[in-house]
């Protein structure tokens, strides 16, 4: 979303919402980049539409969220460690940070911690800002590992990030 509302992406932004809303799901998941530059205005934008979410929201930041200091915390109840993860229909839900294009040693940890204390789950399903193939070396190794290791049942990923001209 950009600072000016009215544009097609917030006419969009609240079809999908309606729509949504229609659907009656278990959950939303939002995996970043939500805002054009990272600045409040569209932020706030954001969270006001999600506030028409009848569904529980779940969230991890994209590169976007980063491009100015002031979405990452108007967003930081959505991202904090605690708010990334849900157990729905004994499927457990990971939303881990992979928005600097790589999986830091505390997200590694969180996740490893946070698949400990659910031991009885079925499944995963992890959903990640950057798709593991475009993260760091070391993080799309630890990752793929990671995966193999674990109940993952789904790998969700936002986009993949292509050079260009705009």
């Amino acid at each position: 979303l950009s600072d000016t509302p009215h544009t097609p992406a917030h006419q969009v932004l609240a079809w999908a919402v309606d729509h949504l809303n229609g659907e009656n799901p278990d959950l939303l998941a939002v995996s970043g980049d939500i805002v054009t530059y990272g600045t409040s205005q569209a932020t706030h934008l954001f969270l006001d539409a999600l506030k028409r979410v009848l569904a529980p929201v779940f969230f991890t930041p994209g590169n976007a969220e980063h491009r100015r200091p002031h979405a990452l915390p108007l967003l930081a109840s959505l991202c904090s460690p605690s708010a990334r993860v849900t157990l729905q229909n004994d499927l457990l839900y990971l939303f881990p940070d992979t928005s600097q294009g790589t999986l830091s040693q505390t997200e590694r940890m969180w996740l490893d911690q946070t698949l400990a204390n659910h031991p009885a789950v079925s499944g995963c399903v992890l959903i990640t800002h950057y798709p593991a193939e475009t993260l760091d070396h070391e993080s799309q190794n630890w990752l793929e590992s990671w995966i193999q290791n674990h109940p993952i049942e789904l790998l969700v990923c936002g986009h993949r990030h292509i050079h260009q001209t705009r």
